[in-house]
């Protein structure tokens, strides 16, 4: 179970290793996992084969029907609009959608066209034939051109779903905003909960409950929010307005096999997907599709570098919102390479105290918030130690070098240990003394316990580093490159059978209520974050011990969780 006190003038989060919920992220709301029917009937789909023979290898992706135990997680409860995506985009500089470039485009084209002209009449003036013209291309103008110019979402456009961003787009999007894509499951369970509609609503056809084709409302998505018919709890346009990018790799189901469905007597047609592991599963329908391709189980396949106006996204995280933004520096900062053979991390156990900012923003929908910042600060473990025992680790870290906690992550700088905003690799060392081993050739003593040159180390080795001392327990900050950069005294530790898991404390500050001693030195006010340490072992036990970081006061406060 999850552990979260608020307690003036400390804030607690413990994490053990049972987790459940969570507060959600602005702007997002939680589903309940459970047993969820994945997929079509064979059945299902030679029907609907039958009728729509021209889309029979799509529709065959979409078998067997299967049932998977999707976890509890939160979601949003719309596709991310124009005015959630344009606080990434300011914040970020990341390339606005063409058509919030208008007064540029414009301007281009004009360029444009008065350019072709010229190259007309030059052509005739040489007596030759002139190019067929070729239309403006507003997005291949606009992705070619973007930078440096302005933009501004369209007045009329805040409140519906953002599209002509691809997987990269959304991706981005979700890392800033703290959070991930859904997976193809998650969608599916999020749409159909403990049933097998077919629709999110049911099993009959409603062209009134979701912006299909067949509403004919209008040639782009609608303000999300606008069909409450088609909610499930809270959740809208789970069906059409625009399709929604997942994780999930476009690949076959357990037990596929294609399809061949008789159509009468004379004809038989065959239905064969066309899987792809690079590409992605898109979900729900647009306004685009009729109404069987608004179906919960339709799957489609989409480069990833694809954009349309009618494809957008919306986004989810983990019941234990700490484990996504473990797994993206995971994904894209580590590189496991660099460090000693075997080092691997455990993202379900990252600790962690994160903050949003918010604005209300103009839809509709009680649950809808736009993110307009996201800070985190942040200890994922390693995934096992080395050893069970305190003999065996300390004899560990004075033959190998020291062994790999964790990767510890922060935006804003520390006083002590000195360090900038970054992610570093936390590694401990055992009180051992450093033995000199002679070189078997011509050149310099080397200390045993060179922790791998060649796995990425630079010039610096650990114990040359400021205030080392052999004799005591220690703790060493590595750079991304795998560099030591600081020693820090460690403090006690235990090596026992696992219990709990860890927390994140943070101290504030509280000035001294007696007057100080002639000469002391000057107290310098520093808050203090504590991250008590769980590293599990080999077997059953586990070492725990804590990290003390100071930082500058006010740098974390009670609006972080």
């Amino acid at each position: 179970m999850l552990r979260k006190l608020i307690l003036a003038p400390c804030l607690v989060v413990g994490l053990p290793l049972s987790l459940t919920a969570q507060e959600a992220p602005p702007g997002l709301v939680l589903v309940k996992g459970g047993k969820t029917k994945i997929g079509s009937t064979v059945k299902e789909i030679e029907g609907l084969i039958r009728e729509f023979k021209t889309v029979a290898n799509t529709l065959a992706g979409e078998t067997p029907q299967h049932t998977v135990d999707v976890e509890d997680f939160y979601l949003m409860p719309n596709e991310v609009t124009n005015e959630q995506y344009a606080e990434f985009v300011r914040a970020t500089g990341h390339e606005p959608p063409y058509y919030w470039g208008q007064a540029a485009l414009d301007a281009g084209r004009a360029v444009y066209l008065e350019e072709q002209g010229k190259a007309r009449q030059a052509a005739i003036a040489a007596g030759e034939k002139p190019e067929d013209r070729t239309p403006f291309d507003a997005a291949t103008w606009w992705k070619a051109n973007w930078e440096g110019k302005d933009w501004e979402v369209p007045a009329d456009r805040l409140d519906a779903p953002v599209n002509y961003v691809n997987y990269y787009d959304a991706e981005a999007y979700a890392a800033w905003a703290g959070l991930r894509l859904m997976s193809e499951n998650e969608y599916q369970r999020a749409a159909r909960r403990n049933t097998d509609n077919i629709y999110p609503w049911g099993d009959d056809w409603d062209p009134e409950a979701c912006n299909s084709l067949e509403y004919k409302a209008m040639d782009k998505g609608m303000s999300v929010g606008s069909f409450e018919k088609g909610a499930v709890e809270g959740i809208y346009d789970l069906c059409a307005n625009v399709w929604e990018w997942t994780t999930t790799p476009y690949t076959k189901y357990e037990k596929y096999k294609p399809l061949k469905v008789k159509i009468d007597n004379r004809e038989t047609v065959e239905g064969l997907a066309r899987f792809d592991p690079v590409a992605r599963v898109i979900v729900g329908g647009a306004y685009t599709a009729p109404g069987h391709g608004c179906r919960i189980s339709v799957r489609m396949r989409a480069e990833r570098t694809q954009t349309t106006e009618a494809l957008g996204f919306r986004c989810a995280t983990n019941v234990n919102t700490g484990s996504v933004a473990a797994n993206w520096i995971l994904q894209e900062e580590v590189e496991l390479n660099m460090l000693p053979s075997g080092t691997e991390f455990n993202p379900n156990q990252a600790l962690v105290l994160q903050r949003w900012s918010k604005e209300k923003g103009s839809a509709k929908i009680a649950d809808y918030a736009v993110i307009t910042g996201y800070d985190r600060t942040l200890f994922c473990p390693a995934a096992e130690l080395p050893a069970d025992n305190k003999t065996a680790l300390v004899k560990h870290t004075s033959d190998e070098g020291p062994v790999v906690l964790g990767v510890l992550s922060f935006e804003h700088p520390l006083m002590e240990p000195q360090l900038d905003g970054g992610t570093y690799y936390l590694a401990w060392r055992g009180a051992a003394k450093i033995r000199i081993e002679e070189p078997e050739d011509e050149g310099e003593p080397t200390a045993n316990a060179l922790i791998g040159t060649s796995r990425g180390q630079g010039s610096t080795n650990f114990w040359e580093l400021p205030g080392f001392n052999a004799e005591v327990d220690c703790y060493f900050f590595y750079d991304l490159q795998f560099n030591p950069v600081v020693a820090w005294p460690a403090p006690a530790y235990e090596l026992k059978r696992l219990k709990d898991g860890g927390a994140v404390r943070l101290d504030k500050f509280v000035p001294p209520t007696e007057k100080p001693k002639k000469d002391a030195p000057p107290i310098i006010p520093m808050d203090t974050l504590h991250f008590d340490i769980v590293v599990e072992g080999r077997k059953r036990n586990g070492l725990y011990t804590t990290l003390d970081l100071k930082l500058q006061p006010g740098t974390i406060d009670d609006t972080w969780k």
